[in-house]
């Protein structure tokens, strides 16, 4: 799916600051390793985030530099969503799995998909974030660009990712993606064709999906 204008600029944004973030936060951390400075537990400014990172820290050899650089950055971007979350959208380590998250995305207001709560799996490769996370549907979603396995058809999980995404970034875009779908490029082609010819029909659909397997996801 090809990013729209509002998707563009939303993303955008969320660059902007999560690339402040980004740099802050790798600043903070080379001066805590050049003086060898450690993360408080029992300091209650420190973050949960931070406390679960230097836990994990522990574990990790001295030659796993690209596993490093990787679970640094999820455990910030963690730490960052949980204490700023974006809106309509949340996300949390599954089973404590660092390269495993669990989110769920709101429905947009005024579409087929209002008031449902759509959970999500996230993957991520010991690469990230030089590769894309994996990332599916776990609910049912009456969508054209999302198939029954749960698989998306979206630009910025392929030729449109850089490492500058996070997935704040990431989840804002498949919010925008559910209440604005591309029926010119679609994974389930017989609902983009419904939705370009029936729109009232394939909306009632949604929203009887969306009544169905989304109403109580998310409690």
């Amino acid at each position: 799916m090809t990013m729209t204008p509002m998707t563009m600029t939303m993303a955008l944004a969320m660059t902007m600051k999560m690339v402040r973030i980004a740099g802050a936060g790798g600043a903070a951390a080379g001066a805590a390793a050049a003086t060898g400075a450690a993360f408080d537990a029992n300091d209650p400014s420190t973050s949960q985030g931070q406390v679960e990172e230097q836990q994990h820290q522990r574990h990790v050899s001295s030659d796993g530099f690209e596993k490093t650089t990787c679970i640094k950055r999820l455990y910030r971007e963690l730490d960052e969503i949980r204490r700023n979350p974006p809106p309509n959208c949340g996300v949390e380590s599954h089973m404590g799995d660092i390269f495993r998250w669990r989110a769920f995305v709101k429905g947009p207001p005024g579409t087929a998909y209002e008031g449902g709560t759509f959970k999500l799996d996230i993957r991520f490769p010991k690469s990230y974030p030089f590769r894309p996370p994996g990332v599916r549907f776990a609910t049912r979603i009456y969508h054209c660009n999302v198939d029954s396995r749960g698989a998306i058809c979206v630009d910025v999980l392929n030729e449109r990712w850089s490492p500058v995404m996070t997935i704040s970034m990431l989840l804002l875009s498949l919010w925008v993606l559910i209440g604005e779908c591309n029926p010119n490029d679609p994974l389930v082609t017989c609902i983009a064709d419904q939705y370009k010819s029936n729109r009232k029909e394939h909306d009632k659909i949604a929203r009887a999906w969306t009544l169905r397997y989304a109403k109580e996801e998310h409690e």
